[in-house]
Parts: C-alpha cells; sequence; structure tokens
C-alpha cells in the first residue's frame, strides 16, 4: 500500500470518520476512494469504534500517521474509562471481517449507552475555521458527540443538535443502505454537509449542517454537563491522563441505574425534583410504554439515552438529583416500590447492582435478596439408573416491599380498592377483565413470575392473565393512558394493604378445591326456609340437585373472592356430560351475585348463604393447616 501524497495531522477528540471526511475534501477525492487507497476495505462501522491491528498498520502507513494517532482516532482508546466502549473486539464474521461482543465482565446492556448508527454534532464547532489549535481546519468532528451523556457544548454553550436541518435524518445515519460507516460515500462534498438520502431520493440531501441555528443551553444544563463530564473523567485534561477511573466507571452505572428508576417510576419520579421539562419526558416514557408488548426486554427499563439533547438532558437531570439524594429514604423508598411494579424491573437491578458504587449497593441489595430465591441446587444424574432428577423449582419467595403476598390477591377485588382502575377504564371494557387485570398484575410484580404462573396462582385459567393484560395493555395503547394505568395499579397496590389484616385467599381457594355444599346443610337450609316461608315452601323442595350447585358455587364466590366462572365445580372431569346444567348454574349465580336479580327462593335465601359463607371463611382461616372443610357451625 503507497502511502498518500499529502495527509492532515488528527485533531484532538477527532474521530476516524471526521478525519477521513476531512482528508477527503483536502485531497478533493470521495470518501469510498479515500477508504480504498488506505486500506480500510469496506469501512464498517466497527472500525470506527476499533481498527484491528493489521489494518491499523496498513492505515498508519497509508495516511503517514503514527499508531499512537490512529489508536487515538478510535473511540475504543477510551475504553478504560468509559465502560460502554470496553468491549470485545477479537471476533471475526464472515460478511464484514470483524465485529465485537459484549465484555461478559460488565454489566450487560450498555450498548444504549452509546451511538453507533449516528452522532450529535455542535453547528458552531464544524463552522470553527480556527479551532484552539490554531490550524484552520473545515467541518471538525468530535468523538464526544458519540456519546449519549454528551448533550451541550461547553465551548459555544449551546444544545447539541441530532438531525439534518434540512431532511431531519439522523446524522451519519446509514439507514441499511450500506455496511459502510459513512452513508454516500461516493459522493464528493463538504464535511460538514449532511449525506443522508432525503424522502428516498438516490442525491443525498447536502444541506449545510452549519445552517442550523444554535439553541442555547440553560445555565442550569451547562452547570450539569460540565458536572457530568467531570464525573465521568472526560474532560480534556482527563483525556490526556491516565488517573484511576473506577469512580468514573461506579458514577456511570449509578446514573444509569437511576435513569432507569425515574422512567419506570414516571410520573411519580416528576415531583421529586422542579426542574422544567417534564411535559418532553412524559412524552418519551409514553411512546416508550408503546413500544413494550409485554415480553421480558421492557423498553422502559432496558431504553438507552434519548437522542435528543433537551430530552436527554432533563432525564440526566432528574436522574443526578436522585443519586445525591440516596439518603432520603423516604423520597427512594417511594420510587422503588412503584417501580416495583413492572416485572422486569428486578431482573435488571440483578445485573446493574453488582457494578455500581458501594452506597447505591448498600441501598439496593436488600431488596434484591428479599425478592430473589437461594439458588437452586444443581441437577444429579444417578449413576445406576442415569435418570436426572431435578430439584423443584422454588417459587415461595416474595417480595415483601410490597406489604402483601401472592396469597393475599383475590380474583375479585371490593369496589373501594379497583375503584382507581375501574374509574380510569369506565365501560370500555368488562369488569371481569379489569379485576383480572389487576389481580394479574399485583401477582406477577409480587412474585416475579409470567402472566401464566400469576393465573395458575391465582386459579383462573392458564391464559386468563395474559389475556386481561393484553386488553388492558392495547386500550391504553390507543388512549395514550400507559402512565395513569400503571399509577391505578399503585393505588390498587396500596389500597389491598392499608385494608388492615389481610386474608388468605390462597389458603381458602385451596381448601374448597373439591367443596360442594354438604347435601345435610342444603337440606338444612331449604326446610330452614320452608319454616320461614311457608308461601314458597314447595318452590324450595324443588331446588332439588342443581339448586344445591347453584348454592355451592354462589358460597365458593362469597368466601374466596373469586370468579364465579372460575369455580372449581363448574371444572369437574364430568363437566361435558353435565354442560347444561352447569351453563345454568353460572347464569343463575350470575344473575343472583352481581345483579341480586333472580327470582323470589333465592331472594330468600341469598342473606342465609351469605351468612353461611362468612361462618366458613373463618373456620377456614383460624382451622388448622391444612384445613379439612366439615359443616359450618352457623
Amino acid at each position: 500500500m503507497r502511502p498518500l501524497p499529502r495527509s492532515l495531522d488528527p485533531l484532538p477528540d477527532e474521530p476516524l470518520t471526521g478525519f477521513l471526511l476531512r482528508l477527503a475534501y483536502r485531497l478533493d477525492l470521495t470518501p469510498a476512494r479515500l477508504i480504498e487507497l488506505t486500506g480500510l476495505g469496506r469501512f464498517p462501522a466497527i472500525h470506527e469504534l476499533h481498527l484491528p491491528d493489521d489494518i491499523a498498520a496498513t492505515f498508519a502507513h497509508a495516511a503517514r500517521l503514527t499508531a499512537t494517532e490512529v489508536r487515538q482516532l478510535c473511540l475504543s482508546g477510551w475504553q478504560d474509562r468509559y465502560p460502554p466502549l470496553d468491549l470485545d473486539y477479537r471476533h471475526t464474521d464472515p460478511a464484514i471481517g470483524h465485529r465485537y461482543r459484549a465484555n461478559p465482565s460488565l454489566p450487560p446492556g450498555l450498548a444504549g449507552w452509546l451511538f453507533s448508527r449516528s452522532t450529535r454534532y455542535c453547528p458552531l464547532c464544524l463552522a470553527d475555521d480556527t479551532p484552539d489549535t490554531g490550524t484552520p481546519v473545515i467541518g471538525r468532528w468530535r468523538k464526544l458527540w458519540r456519546l449519549p451523556p454528551v448533550f451541550a457544548c461547553t465551548d459555544h454553550k449551546i444544545m447539541l443538535a441530532h438531525a439534518c436541518p434540512g431532511c431531519g435524518t439522523a446524522l451519519h445515519d446509514r439507514a441499511n443502505r450500506s455496511l459502510s460507516a459513512i452513508p454516500s460515500a461516493d459522493r464528493r462534498q463538504h464535511p460538514a454537509r449532511c449525506r443522508a438520502h432525503a424522502r428516498r431520493t438516490t442525491a443525498p440531501c447536502a444541506a449545510m449542517l452549519t445552517d442550523t441555528p444554535g439553541v442555547a443551553a440553560p445555565p442550569d444544563l451547562l452547570a450539569l454537563q460540565q458536572r457530568l463530564l467531570s464525573g465521568l473523567h472526560l474532560r480534556p485534561d482527563d483525556l490526556d491522563g491516565d488517573s484511576d477511573h473506577r469512580p468514573a466507571h461506579e458514577f456511570l452505572y449509578d446514573l444509569r441505574v437511576m435513569t432507569a428508576l425515574v422512567r419506570a417510576s414516571w410520573p411519580l419520579a416528576s415531583h421529586a425534583t422542579t426542574s422544567p421539562g417534564k411535559y418532553s419526558l412524559t412524552r418519551h416514557i409514553t411512546e416508550l410504554e408503546r413500544q413494550h408488548t409485554g415480553g421480558r426486554n421492557d423498553a422502559v427499563v432496558h431504553a438507552g439515552l434519548p437522542t435528543q439533547s433537551a430530552i436527554c438532558a432533563r432525564l440526566l437531570a432528574h436522574a443526578e438529583h436522585l443519586t445525591i439524594a440516596l439518603d432520603d429514604t423516604d423520597l427512594i423508598t417511594g420510587l422503588l416500590l412503584h417501580a416495583e411494579l413492572r416485572p422486569a424491573w428486578f431482573r435488571y437491578l440483578r445485573s446493574a447492582v453488582p457494578a455500581c458504587s458501594a452506597r447505591l449497593q448498600a441501598l439496593l441489595e436488600p431488596r434484591l435478596r428479599e425478592h430473589f430465591p437461594p439458588p437452586r441446587p444443581e441437577s444429579r444424574t444417578s449413576r445406576r439408573s442415569g435418570i436426572t432428577r431435578r430439584p423443584l423449582r422454588h417459587t415461595s419467595f416474595v417480595n415483601t416491599a410490597f406489604g402483601f403476598e401472592a396469597r393475599h390477591v383475590p380474583q375479585i377485588f371490593d369496589a373501594t380498592v379497583i375503584a382507581p382502575l375501574a374509574g380510569l377504564v369506565g365501560p370500555a371494557l368488562a369488569p371481569r377483565q379489569v379485576h383480572r387485570f389487576a389481580a394479574t398484575r399485583l401477582v406477577m410484580a409480587a412474585e416475579n413470575c409470567s402472566a401464566r404462573a400469576a393465573s395458575t396462582l391465582l386459579g383462573l385459567p392458564v391464559h386468563a392473565g395474559a389475556h386481561a393484560t393484553a386488553q388492558l395493555r392495547h386500550w391504553a395503547e390507543r388512549h395514550h393512558r400507559a402512565i395513569e394505568l400503571q399509577h391505578a395499579l399503585l393505588e390498587i397496590a396500596d389500597r389491598l394493604t392499608a385494608t388492615g389484616d389481610l386474608i388468605d385467599y390462597q389458603r381458602r381457594r385451596t381448601a374448597l378445591q373439591h367443596w360442594p355444599l354438604p347435601e345435610t346443610e342444603w337440606n338444612t337450609l331449604v326446610s330452614w326456609q320452608f319454616d320461614e316461608n311457608i308461601e314458597h315452601g314447595p318452590t324450595f323442595a324443588n331446588l332439588g340437585e342443581h339448586g344445591r350447585l347453584v348454592a355451592s358455587i354462589v358460597i365458593w364466590t362469597q368466601t374466596t373472592h373469586g370468579d364465579h366462572r372460575a369455580t372449581p365445580l363448574l371444572h369437574t372431569p364430568d363437566r361435558h356430560e353435565r354442560a347444561r346444567s352447569l351453563a345454568g348454574a353460572a347464569s343463575n349465580v350470575n344473575s343472583l351475585v352481581k345483579f341480586r336479580r333472580a327470582s323470589a327462593r333465592w331472594t330468600h335465601l341469598l342473606p342465609v348463604l351469605l351468612d353461611y359463607s362468612r361462618v366458613l371463611a373463618h373456620s377456614i382461616d383460624v382451622g388448622s393447616d391444612p384445613f379439612v372443610p366439615q359443616s359450618a357451625k352457623w
């Protein structure tokens, strides 16, 4: 590879892409031709982060640079001070030659704290022909603009822009048109012009990025930017030194956890500070809620920093305030309780907390120990039989931070408890779905389990919880009420805890799993009603076995606070042969319990059945374990 006839000296904090754009413009070449002449191959995006040793040596020889200068052009030169850049670059890929993997020694999910496909920019820096080096330059790009925590230019005191003023496309976004890190590399144009293809045209936009009017950065955000650069060891003085970067790493990890806490506990976190910009943050979090489809990767918890500088700055301002206010136990505990309603929150903490500062670990590790069970013993294979015995999955762990456990959650809530969610949804959905959604989400949060597992713990059909969750999510997405929905769930959790002595509904459901109203008790009820209501005597006498089934379902519904459609009596092995009778019984129970609308005979029986259910519930709650239902003494 022959050296170029002329070259340029790299500027401080200049990325490899910016150097290639400046050099191509100076030599009157297209970036693609310059990439070919310097031995960079296709110049994939990975090469902007790190150049393999063989390619780096070839490029240094062709561009008349030293090995140190080439190393400083790549972002991997900062991998010791900025953890998202600390990647494993040793792997190869047949398509592009090289790629990278996450460092297994670091917490997962750091990719959102690095702009690998686009960049921010300062229009005044791009237009400055005489920077601090005193050498005239054209279109100076900076490596710092690739880091999401850098949202303002401290030299010109303006906010960084993230999109082209002409086409609105993110800067240097390849948009899947090419593997090259430089879009439209076959075009010869000024380094400060946009290279995105506007509106699917064949020619790039070519708008001058220096024409963007700079937005003055508020003084509080400028001060925040200075503190972030200092805490991350990214000031100009720090970039030239080799000081201990462990405090900077812990500062970044603390900031990352607090950023996730702000989003997961929004809008409650909005009251923690008086910082402006709450409306823009609400729109950002609502958009993340729309992206969340209910899987394990909750976008609100796991997303990186937004590209818009103003929104990113306000989010980091809230996170920094919480990092400083860790001693305010009431504030942090309230936000954590709100965030813990999201099933993905504890999984996120388990991977993120070990890398945080000792101060934050001391606050969060006790909650993790309460939530997660001890490690499961390993599977063992018998040498004699060859059978592998796996221990049963431990499912008794509970998140006690809520004040209740999964066994305290009923299938149907009292009207005062469900009121926040019922008032929010209104008549848009069936009340049964509203109750099932609330019960499923509370059990999922308390047990850190799936919707299917929560339905099983509640005694509901296995798909009932997931179906109700999907319906409520779709409603919230259509009406943009995702945040209000989360707030209503938190209010229901508070009201359930505030009811006083919590009831073990799971114990009641287990005790009545195979329980019908004893025939002797049923005959006693009917005979008693016959004595009190002589005029309805023949009617009571004709209720028969069907009447005993309806009475059993009514008592089960009232005792367990359950949904009559989920009673075990309607799901017996012979349910297919008794389908007509069971359907009629369910219909009678629905009219009797829900609407208090039935024939005269059931109107007279209902108060007695309710009294019977109260006595039966008390006997289950105070009875021995396991409780064996007997005739209630009433």
